[in-house]
């Protein structure tokens, strides 16, 4: 399978969903004023289960961005490969080139600019 099938098929994306944060329980955005005196005697609990859950949170968040980058080192890999500028002097500086300029349109958008420029450095 080359890079634009590969593409095609999702392969170079994230291997889960990105995660759902936790609602912000509404007590805790309330002023102690405002609470009733079981809102008040929750608060520890709440912000506890809070903290909790956004801890949680900011794992899966950090697991799906190394899934990510990840996928961004295959793709940068198989790119590699397919130009045949493995082990290149200059492949680093290619694909940091290549990344700036297409990266924000997406991945064949990165494959166009690729191939255009790695003959330069064949």
């Amino acid at each position: 399978m080359n890079v634009r099938e590969k593409i095609a098929a999702d392969d170079y994306e994230a291997q889960m969903d990105f995660p759902e944060r936790p609602e912000r329980p509404s007590v805790l955005g309330k002023k102690v004023i405002d609470m009733t005196d079981d809102e008040a005697k929750s608060v520890d609990r709440v912000l506890g289960e809070y903290k909790a859950g956004m801890d949680v949170y900011h794992a899966a968040r950090a697991d799906h961005r190394r899934s990510e980058q990840e996928g961004i080192r295959r793709f940068q890999a198989d790119l590699e490969k397919e130009n045949d500028v493995v082990a290149h002097p200059k492949v680093q500086l290619l694909w940091d080139k290549v990344w700036e300029r297409g990266h924000s349109s997406g991945l064949l958008e990165v494959v166009y600019h690729y191939e255009d420029l790695a003959e330069l450095i064949q």
